[in-house]
């Protein structure tokens, strides 16, 4: 990032010196003249790059700050990382232990399709429909009949979800004996 900087930097005011010189060189020239409008137009170029790279470094100077400040606070951190890696290794063990989660990756990996799989698949086979003919026509006997949502959200249609009878399925009402209780 520091090098990115340095560069963009020496770009800008590389490029603003040629600007300046340019420039001095084009009131030199006979206006009018192709040498001077290509001077001219040199001289425009180089002020738009020398620009375009003060920003640059702008931004560069900004991300170097905020990195620079990172180091700064993640110093502790990093000092406990460097000491404990010292106290795993006079302990016998590896300064950098590997995590648990690397042993599980191996259970990620795709199998070869030569390979028969580890174990049996289970097949999938449609539902059967019930027995019996279908009706042709539904009205549902609580509700009021409901019109259909989209196909993208909404509740389905009381048919749909087996609310409702058949139309030509009469009614029937159950008597209770006077006397008796209904639950």
């Amino acid at each position: 990032m520091v090098d990115q900087l340095r560069d963009a930097r020496l770009a800008a005011t590389g490029y603003h010196t040629d600007a300046v010189l340019w420039a001095a060189e084009t009131q030199l020239l006979t206006p009018g003249t192709a040498e001077h409008a290509r001077a001219d137009s040199d001289t425009r170029t180089a002020e738009y790059l020398a620009g375009v790279y003060s920003i640059r470094a702008e931004h560069l100077a900004v991300t170097a700050d905020a990195r620079q400040a990172w180091h700064t606070v993640t110093e502790p951190d990093r000092t406990r990382y460097e000491l404990a890696g010292d106290e795993l290794v006079r302990r016998g063990l590896p300064r950098d232990p590997i995590p648990q989660t690397a042993d599980q990756l191996a259970l990620l990996a795709p199998t070869s399709p030569t390979e028969p799989p580890s174990e049996p698949t289970r097949q999938l086979t449609p539902p059967t429909p019930a027995p019996g003919p279908r009706p042709t026509s539904y009205r549902c006997s609580r509700q009021p009949r409901l019109r259909r949502r989209s196909r993208t959200g909404g509740n389905p249609p009381p048919e749909r979800l087996g609310l409702c009878r058949e139309r030509s399925a009469p009614r029937q009402k159950v008597r209770t004996p006077p006397g008796a209780s209904v639950f």
